[in-house]
């Protein structure tokens, strides 16, 4: 049965995630955890509009360190899965997009921060030119955004009515023993850390999800009500109660968990998809559906899964409309960039970054 969990197309490789994704609550990101000035060593905020080569500037940087063998993750744009939002440099060094939808300024300008400012390479004659185009598609794109927003209000309200009917139909603890059995015990008497991460993004591309963690154990979950996300809250929650660290990674309609991955296991759990990579052991969730006739609430859970999918499409055409506008404006603002001078500037900038990374 189709869902809102199947239909994604896979970007990035290993150790990527989305820095942001639109929901029916408006455009949520991580920023403030990617990029905290008290905790990274330095953050690098660029500044540009589209098509100015933000995006480029990021990918090579990521690879120059990648090349010398420091650790690199990679965050998507939520909006727009081919280009980059943020790279972090051996959990060290940040190098982000900080323009609008989700703009960001120095906290500890020198000390902890340093701009990026690749409007200084364009040429705002030719941009003034292009006003009126400019307003234009900047108009439609918002439009379009705000429209798919409430699609996807709409679908989070119907997946909410799926989640709770399918819920009904659970065997609770059928599944809490099976946690239990599956999860390490430890010691401890900690509670564990749980940190999240955005795998799935609805966007002017479609529907997109990235890789998330790699595992040498890799545990696949059967669903087709909707069901595994439940199993993976519960499991998330075994885990914890005795002191593991936690990685979750979250689907934008509900926040509802499509995957977790236990570093000192080195497993992930993760929900099953067309073209997933094949996988050490199968979990099927029919076996933690009760005996007892749920007819009811399974058809209520399949219908309101079903209405869900079809409103996140509906989400997806209007930000394939605003991904037109904006794929107008990226050329408006190529034609106007001198990036010769841009690919000068940014060899400086990718030099003081490795130094700062070669530095300890």
């Amino acid at each position: 049965m189709r869902s809102i969990y199947t239909g994604f197309t896979q970007y990035g490789g290993k150790d990527t995630f989305f820095a942001g994704a639109n929901t029916g609550r408006g455009f949520l990101g991580v920023y403030d955890t990617i990029a905290d000035e008290s905790v990274r060593e330095h953050i690098y905020i660029i500044k540009g509009a589209s098509g100015t080569g933000k995006s480029t500037l990021m990918r090579k940087i990521a690879e120059e360190a990648e090349a010398a063998g420091y650790p690199v993750t990679r965050y998507l744009c939520g909006s727009d899965p081919t280009s980059l939002d943020a790279v972090v440099l051996d959990e060290r060094i940040v190098v982000l997009d900080g323009t609008a939808p989700h703009t960001r300024d120095m906290v500890y300008p020198g000390a902890a921060s340093s701009l990026i400012d690749v409007s200084r390479f364009w040429k705002s004659d030719r941009l003034a030119e292009s006003r009126a185009e400019i307003l234009s598609c900047a108009a439609e794109k918002k439009a379009a955004f705000v429209s798919g927003t409430r699609y996807l209000a709409a679908a989070e309200m119907a997946e909410a009515e799926s989640h709770e009917a399918i819920a009904r139909c659970i065997d609770r603890e059928k599944l809490e023993r099976f946690c239990m059995r599956i999860a390490p015990k430890k010691g401890s008497g900690t509670v564990g850390k749980a940190l999240s991460y955005r795998t799935h993004g609805i966007g002017m591309r479609g529907l997109a999800r990235t890789a998330g963690c790699t595992a040498e154990e890799r545990y696949g979950i059967t669903d087709g009500l909707g069901a595994g996300t439940i199993l993976l809250a519960a499991l998330e929650n075994v885990y914890l109660r005795r002191g593991e660290e936690v990685w979750t990674g979250n689907h934008p309609i509900g926040e509802r968990i499509t995957s977790l991955y236990i570093p000192s296991q080195n497993r992930v759990y993760t929900l099953m998809a067309d073209g997933d990579e094949a996988v050490d052991k199968t979990i099927h969730m029919t076996r933690f559906l009760q005996k007892e006739p749920t007819g009811e609430d399974r058809g209520r859970a399949k219908l309101a899964m079903r209405v869900s999918a079809e409103l996140i499409d509906e989400a997806a055409s209007a930000f394939r409309r605003a991904g037109e506008a904006h794929f107008r404006l990226e050329e408006i603002y190529r034609a106007a960039m001198d990036f010769r001078a841009l690919e000068r500037y940014a060899k400086t900038v990718r030099a003081e970054i490795m130094g700062r990374l070669s530095a300890k």
